[in-house]
């Protein structure tokens, strides 16, 4: 397991990545999982990323520099937490892995219709 920090790049007015932000870090005991909203334009340029090609899916840039998108990003990120080992050794598995990137991406389209979306991020979040 992976304890080096890396960075998550997530949809700050997406109200399911705002949820899963909060649980992560909620379970993030080591904090190695630092988390940056894609809306962030400068935060965003300074890790060398442009925010257009952010959008669509979560990302994380490990401390290598390599960055994952989507299913494999969650899967990272889980195997950086002690208490998600299993569920992130589950995710690489058969069928999982054939089929979670799929599920992923369909409700990552439809994450706005599914989940809703804060017109001003978390910045209006109390």
């Amino acid at each position: 397991m992976t304890t080096d920090p890396v960075t998550v790049l997530y949809d700050g007015r997406c109200n399911l990545c705002i949820a899963s932000r909060q649980y992560l870090q909620a379970i993030d005991s080591q904090k190695v999982l630092m988390f940056v909203d894609i809306h962030d334009a400068q935060r965003i340029e300074r890790l060398g990323l442009k925010p257009a090609a952010l959008a669509g899916q979560m990302h994380l840039l490990t401390e290598a520099g390599t960055l994952l998108g989507g299913y494999d990003a969650v899967a990272a990120m889980l195997e950086r937490l002690p208490s998600m080992a299993l569920a992130a050794a589950w995710m690489n598995t058969w069928p999982l892995r054939s089929v979670g990137p799929v599920v992923y991406r369909w409700i990552a389209r439809n994450r706005y219709r599914l989940f809703g979306q804060s017109i001003c991020g978390e910045v209006c979040r109390v």
